[in-house]
C-alpha cells in the first residue's frame, strides 16, 4: 500500500487479490459467528484447522509452484492415489508407518518424474501434469474401485491423540 500526500491510503493493484481474500475471510467468519453459536468455540476453530490441514499443506506447495511460474494439475489425483495405496497396503497387513513411508516415496517419485519430464525435456507443465492427473487417477482405480475403510489400532491411537 502506498500513502498519498492527503493522508489517504491508496491500494496498489498488486495487493488487491490479497486484500479481497482477507476481507472475504473476515466477513465469512464474522457472519458464521453471528449466525452459529458453535463458531465462537475454540473447539470449532481447532476442528477447522485439523480438518483442512491437508488442504493447507497442498496450498503451501502449490504456492511455490505458482510463484515459480508453473502449474500442477495432478495434485488431487496424486493425493487420491497415495491414500488409496496406503489404505491398500494397510488392509493387506503392512505396518501403517511403513505404508505411510511408501506412500510418501510414491508421491515424491511421482512428482520427481513429472519434474524431470518438464525440466529435462522442456515439456509443457500443463500437459505433463494433466497426463499425471490421468495416470494417478488410473493407478488409484487399479488399486481399488471400492471405498476403503481402515480399522487399525495405530489409526485409533493417532486419532485419540488429536
Amino acid at each position: 500500500m502506498v500513502s498519498t500526500k492527503s493522508n489517504r491510503v491508496k491500494l496498489d493493484r498488486k495487493h488487491l487479490p490479497l486484500v479481497v481474500t482477507a476481507t472475504l475471510l473476515v466477513v465469512m467468519y464474522a457472519s458464521g459467528m453471528v449466525f452459529y453459536d458453535s463458531f465462537r468455540t475454540v473447539r470449532f476453530f481447532v476442528d477447522l484447522i485439523k480438518g483442512n490441514a491437508a488442504v493447507g499443506i497442498c496450498a503451501v506447495g502449490m504456492t511455490f509452484v505458482i510463484l515459480a511460474g508453473g502449474i500442477d494439475l495432478s495434485v488431487g489425483s496424486v493425493i487420491a492415489a497415495t491414500t488409496t495405496l496406503i489404505a491398500t497396503l494397510v488392509l493387506g497387513g503392512m505396518d501403517p508407518f511403513l505404508s505411510f513411508g511408501l506412500g510418501v516415496l510414491f508421491a515424491t517419485a511421482f512428482g520427481a518424474i513429472g519434474g524431470v519430464l518438464i525440466y529435462r525435456f522442456s515439456l509443457p507443465a500443463f500437459l505433463v501434469t494433466l497426463a499425471g492427473l490421468f495416470f494417478a487417477r488410473g493407478f488409484a482405480f487399479l488399486l481399488s474401485m471400492d471405498p476403503l475403510s481402515i480399522s487399525h489400532p495405530t489409526f485409533e491411537w493417532i486419532m485419540d491423540d488429536l
